[in-house]
């Protein structure tokens, strides 16, 4: 492939790239060979000078009667894969829309080597199925997205994803294909735009060539990496005469996307078995460390360093299982091994100081801290160079103490000296967190409440239970931590105790099956408004048999929820039969206020007739002709 042209003028590139020591990777060759990127954006003038030989496919997608002429593909199809398909085109005030041609030469200035795919994405999903279907033939390294939508508010505790878009990025990783995507120019110093804040997706912010967050960078805690922008590419002009322009500065984060994208790809061609999650970590160790004003410890980008560690990936130490055992109320032991070889091992809890281990596998004794529920350890094995080469986190959640004294039902039960239940309403899987179930809860004679005894138990396994005692009596809606795999029914059963410990009746509610999901899909009240840190939950509890569940479980409540399973699978048909009743009735319906007229032909002897009507009939002496 022939030396990439630059711009006449390119000052600006130049210090970018030596800034990142993308000079290193283009001098020793690592320049993408062999694989290509995807840039979703606005069109490419395909036939600009930088792009000779360098573009492999152009797409079109569009969304179903797109009125914006911009984002309109050649011909009324979906999706187009044809030559000049995804051209820029000049809008209503007679721009170019050279957006798409700034992203698709920053590709190329940083991996010179890298073949280019433009989408024309009218329609974004679309263009991510393309991607998803064509991975593995065009050996797809990346996808640079420079747009996004709103964001998260840094007051929102989710991870922004948005199903239909989060679906397609598991199946992308999973074909070793890395989305990387803007986070943003708004500035915002703890929110970035969607699909950069989706866990799955590298999200890039932009740095000034003297390594601080430029002003307009969106950043959070979110943000995976940091890149150059303002520097020199190709551009188009409404004058299709002129064929070879350039822009002395593209910006904002959409410039340094495709610079990540790029890096992406000649980390793809230098270690192509790397795995997504192996490149991903060895661009953030041998980054830069960059502080912002609230985020710390930000990720600047080194091509050099990037690759030189990649290469010696292939014989690095690497972590190959974490486990948990020996759980009990007050510790729990870690174990871990390592293949190989590692020089250390370093494993650090609850982001404490990091304890330092040799050999290929090991364990560490973790103690309960006082007041915290779970505990974090993180294990990272070390390189020969003391470089972290892999990393694995295991979260582990405490099962509750026994505790003694008022937050426990060892009193007398006494209805009438206890608060009692008022209300229950379920409001569904939890909108940030697929491993939280909401309910509300509304009480009468809240002024004797000392704390709330709640217990949930599948309905696959009734005598075990999930267990969270809360100490805010005033608060009507409470959150209970239960897994992924909890189940679609279960059984709730909920007591108020007083000071003595003496608790109110225990109020049981049945949910069947296929009550409620808890896959992540969210039936979250829109409009709901949660503060977490205004919860004040003593305890979440694991799995245990408890008080409650030894009392309250007997043959005829389960009994009574299998013949509520029963009544709910007997409602489900009956829903669907008066759904065709009501279908049918429609038609039924318009028939009879537009009836359908037809004719007939009647003959006799050589005379014929013809006659119209909703049912019409031949006169008298005529006959219907066969």
């Amino acid at each position: 492939m022939p030396e990439l042209p630059l711009p006449p003028s390119h000052s600006r590139l130049t210090a970018a790239r030596a800034q990142v020591g993308a000079n290193w990777t283009i001098e020793n060759g690592y320049i993408g060979q062999g694989v290509s990127v995807v840039l979703m954006d606005g069109g490419i003038q395909a036939d600009h000078v930088q792009f000779d030989g360098r573009i492999i496919a152009e797409v079109c997608t569009q969304k179903p009667n797109e009125s914006d002429f911009i984002w309109k593909c050649k011909d009324t199809r979906p999706i187009s894969e044809d030559a000049g398909t995804a051209e820029a085109v000049v809008d209503l005030a007679g721009n170019a829309v050279w957006h798409g041609v700034g992203v698709s030469s920053s590709v190329l200035e940083f991996a010179p080597g890298v073949r280019i795919i433009m989408i024309k994405n009218g329609d974004a999903l679309q263009a991510l199925d393309w991607v998803i279907a064509n991975a593995k033939k065009y050996n797809i390294a990346a996808v640079s997205m420079s747009f996004g939508g709103d964001g998260p508010s840094p007051r929102q505790t989710d991870y922004c994803v948005v199903p239909d878009w989060h679906e397609r990025f598991i199946k992308m990783r999973a074909l070793g294909v890395i989305p990387v995507a803007a986070t943003g120019n708004g500035g915002q110093i703890a929110g970035i735009s969607h699909p950069a804040c989706d866990p799955l997706v590298v999200s890039v912010g932009a740095v000034t060539p003297e390594d601080t967050v430029i002003s307009y960078s969106n950043i959070s805690d979110r943000t995976t990496l940091l890149a150059p922008t303002e520097f020199e590419t190709a551009y188009t002009t409404p004058d299709k005469t002129k064929k070879d322009a350039w822009f002395d500065s593209f910006s904002g984060t959409s410039a340094s996307t495709p610079v990540v994208a790029a890096m992406m790809a000649v980390g793809r061609s230098a270690s192509p078995n790397a795995s997504v999650d192996e490149l991903v970590l060895a661009a953030r160790s041998s980054a830069t460390s960059i502080d912002d004003m609230v985020v710390k410890d930000l990720k600047r980008v080194n091509f050099d360093k990037f690759v030189q560690k990649l290469l010696k990936l292939k014989t690095a130490p690497s972590i190959s299982t974490l486990t948990s055992s020996q759980l009990t109320e007050k510790s729990v032991t870690i174990g871990w091994t390592v293949a190989n070889s590692p020089t250390k091992v370093r494993v650090s809890v609850n982001g404490a100081t990091p304890q330092v281990f040799t050999g290929t596998n090991g364990e560490l004794k973790v103690a309960k801290v006082s007041g915290e529920n779970s505990v974090v350890v993180k294990v990272e094995a070390l390189d020969s160079d003391a470089l972290v080469s892999s990393t694995k986190e295991l979260t582990v959640r405490f099962p509750i103490e026994n505790l003694t004294g008022w937050c426990n039902p060892t009193g007398k039960q006494l209805d009438s000296a206890a608060p009692l239940f008022g209300h229950l309403e379920i409001l569904g899987p939890n909108k940030t967190d697929a491993n939280v179930i909401d309910f509300g809860l509304g009480i009468t004679g809240s002024p004797r409440l000392s704390c709330t005894y709640l217990e949930f138990s599948p309905s696959k396994t009734p005598a075990t239970a999930y267990i969270a005692r809360l100490t805010s009596g005033t608060i009507d809606r409470h959150t209970m931590y239960i897994p992924r795999d909890f189940g679609t029914g279960g059984i709730l059963r909920i007591a108020f105790i007083d000071s003595s410990g003496n608790y109110s009746y225990v109020m049981t509610h049945i949910f069947p099956d296929n009550t409620f999901t808890t896959s992540g899909s969210s039936t979250y009240e829109a409009e709901l408004q949660r503060n977490y840190i205004d919860l004040q939950p003593e305890l979440f509890g694991v799995a245990q048999k408890s008080f409650l569940v030894a009392r309250t479980i007997s043959a005829d409540l389960l009994a009574l929820k299998a013949s509520q399973d029963a009544a709910l699978a007997t409602a489900a048909v009956i829903a669907s039969q008066l759904k065709t009743i009501a279908a049918l009735q429609s038609e039924v319906s318009k028939l009879q206020k537009n009836p359908i007229r037809v004719t007939i032909i009647c003959v006799k002897g050589r005379l014929t007739r013809n006659v119209t009507g909703v049912a019409p009939v031949c006169p008298s002496g005529y006959s219907l002709k066969p």
